[in-house]
């Protein structure tokens, strides 16, 4: 049904958009809100999204990509990160801030390519093999 959504609005608006969409359903569950009623934003997010076309171009779409290559070290490495960064790094809280950006950006490209990147390459060359 959604999946062959005919009507494509221009990726744009979800620039506006998505911050806009979360503060209309914030405003609308006023006094309501909370962690348990979150999904209904979740859900309009995901019945909404067939309708926009997909990113030409752009610092966006570039940004999108890497966060999805490295989601899953980003996942594994940022509660870490953030224990180093504020219970053991002696710096001022600037400089805390600044060596959790660095931890952010460095542990999952690492994860990515020291674990995850071989071990998706074994995955294909184990199924490509003839059992």
């Amino acid at each position: 049904m959604l999946r062959y959504a005919k009507a494509k609005l221009p990726s744009s608006i979800w620039v506006a958009g998505l911050p806009a969409g979360a503060l209309a359903v914030g405003v609308w569950l006023g006094q309501m809100w909370s962690p348990s009623r979150e999904w209904i934003f979740c859900l309009a997010l995901g019945m909404v999204l067939p309708f926009f076309s997909e990113l030409r171009a752009g610092v966006l779409r570039r940004g999108a990509h890497w966060v999805a290559k490295y989601s899953y070290g980003i996942y594994l490495a940022h509660v870490p990160a953030i224990w180093v960064a504020f219970r053991i790094l002696p710096w001022p809280p600037a400089g805390r801030w600044l060596g959790l950006a660095g931890m952010l950006l460095i542990l999952p490209v690492g994860l990515y390519h020291i674990i995850e990147e071989p071990l998706i390459r074994y995955g294909k060359r184990l199924t490509q093999q003839e059992l």
